[in-house]
């Protein structure tokens, strides 16, 4: 009998400030993922060894939850896959990139403010770009033009024991 796979569910809540015409977000140390974060090096890490109920086949479930403080109304696009891009390596991913979904996949945008994703972590050392993508209330969420990235790094320490 197959072992049943497991997710266990990490919040990553981030703030939206405004200042003089310029949007920063950055992660709310309030969250259950902020002890896997790195400011210095903009780098979320995951690793299934911190626990030592985790096994290889377990994956982290990421939530990531916009608080606005701006005038802008800022909300993720409908559609996961336009919330969030990934690419492999350290880099920004960009509208033009080709986005690989096979070891962090964005699932279901909740109420505008909420992003529900999957990080499988099944590769040591696997580094990961990654936007988080933003609009204005009103702007049209399918034209990348209007996205107002957010871009950190995931770093998969290690693929389980």
């Amino acid at each position: 009998m197959s072992k049943k796979r497991k997710g266990f569910l990490f919040r990553f809540p981030l703030i939206a400030k405004e200042k003089n015409g310029t949007i920063t977000i950055t992660p709310d140390s309030q969250g259950s993922c902020y002890k896997h974060w790195d400011s210095s090096t903009n780098t979320l890490s995951f690793s299934k060894d911190d626990f030592r109920f985790m096994s290889p086949d377990d994956h982290h479930y990421v939530e990531f939850t916009l608080e606005d403080r701006t005038s802008k109304k800022l909300r993720f696009p409908v559609n996961p896959k336009h919330a969030m891009w990934v690419i492999n390596g350290q880099n920004c991913p960009t509208a033009t990139d080709t986005c690989v979904y096979d070891t962090v996949e964005p699932l279901a945008v909740f109420d505008g403010d909420t992003l529900l994703a999957v990080n499988l972590n099944r590769v040591k050392g696997k580094q990961l770009g990654f936007a988080l993508n933003f609009v204005k209330d009103g702007d049209d969420d399918t034209d990348p033009a209007n996205y107002i990235p957010w871009d950190p790094i995931i770093n998969n320490r290690d693929g389980g024991s």
